[in-house]
């Protein structure tokens, strides 16, 4: 959330594709080294530190990462360190949960290909199961030949 003009702003990102290239960029390297300084983000990504502000501070913004000082030993202006924030960390954990999803709807196409009985069978099975009814997220709401027309 931000201030803009004494009124508070959330900004939402769908997911990380939405994000440009280079904010995407910087995301994915901070979700692989849990943290970073500018330096590092600029010689990574092969930028200099005046092209990586401008991003930081667009995701800083959308509440995508968050700056913590750190100072040395040595002398000087303190060094941000820059770290995704739990809403960025859920942007990663939806997409493997998109890329699980996608997985397993190629693998059901695959099987519906082969055998299309096959697959109403199961999800019938399934879906009138007692231990349906335990599943996380599980549509009770759905008769069994509501979720067996779906499988096919």
């Amino acid at each position: 959330m931000m201030m803009l003009e004494g009124h508070s702003v959330t900004l939402r990102v769908p997911c990380l594709h939405a994000l440009p290239d280079a904010q995407r960029t910087i995301l994915e390297l901070l979700h692989r080294a849990t943290g970073a300084a500018i330096s590092r983000i600029a010689r990574e990504l092969g930028v200099t530190a005046s092209a990586i502000r401008p991003q930081l501070a667009h995701l800083e913004q959308a509440g995508l990462v968050s700056a913590t000082t750190e100072r040395g030993g040595s002398p000087g202006r303190p060094r941000y360190l820059y770290r995704l924030t739990s809403t960025a960390q859920s942007l990663f954990a939806k997409r493997a949960a998109d890329e699980d999803s996608e997985f397993m709807n190629a693998v059901l196409r695959e099987i519906r290909r082969r055998d299309p009985e096959l697959v109403a069978d199961v999800v019938t099975e399934i879906a009138t199961s007692p231990s349906w009814v335990e599943l996380p997220g599980a549509d009770r709401n759905l008769a069994p030949s509501q979720v067996a027309a779906s499988a096919s």
